[in-house]
């Protein structure tokens, strides 16, 4: 599952990068790394683990974007009694608003979003089905423009699923990525 997901970002980006190329509007591409943290009843099963994730940005004015992004967590499962328990991986889909706090022509940029989307849980252990659950997004993106184009940026996020708590034992599943990584702008 893992190297599919992999090979299918990276298809959407292309075909999303290569066809947006032309439009007027001010678009932006963005890929990331870095952890993705549990807490609260989820903590109790997974550890902290490795994100990636990827962006599509369309400015709506020079202080708003709508946005799309998707996020993949590898967590192990964290040690009940000396037995591993299973590893939880998380895919991340949210759609949201971002908001240019700082002032557009600056290289150095701050910008607060909110959305809402879902969480797939994949737990790996026998019997136990992928869940997805509704979710909403907060966060942050802090960053500096290196060229016109180009930037680089750090994103910490909060991502809370509305979980089944006869299935992942939590009726509100927290999720945080704190993820950096590179921004491409596209169009006018």
């Amino acid at each position: 599952m893992r190297r599919s997901f992999v090979l299918s970002l990276a298809a959407a980006g292309l075909a999303i990068g290569l066809s947006i190329s032309t439009l007027e509007a001010q678009v932006t591409l963005n890929a990331r790394a870095g952890i993705g943290v549990p807490t609260g009843d989820v903590a109790d099963a997974a550890k902290t683990g490795f994100d990636l994730g990827g962006g599509l940005g369309v400015m709506l004015g020079e202080r708003v974007e709508l946005r799309a992004n998707i996020d993949y967590s590898l967590h192990g499962g964290e040690e009940v009694s000396g037995v591993a328990g299973p590893d939880v991986d998380v895919l991340h889909l949210i759609g949201g608003i971002g908001v240019l706090l700082t002032n557009p022509d600056d290289p150095f940029y701050v910008s607060i979003n909110a959305g809402a989307g879902a969480l797939s849980f994949n737990i790996d252990a026998e019997g136990v089905d992928t869940e997805t659950y509704f979710a909403i997004n907060a966060g942050a993106e802090i960053g500096y423009w290196v060229l016109d184009n180009l930037a680089i940026f750090a994103s910490p996020q909060g991502d809370i699923a509305f979980a089944d708590e006869d299935v992942l034992g939590t009726d509100a599943a927290f999720v945080w990525p704190f993820t950096g990584g590179l921004k491409v702008r596209l169009g006018s």
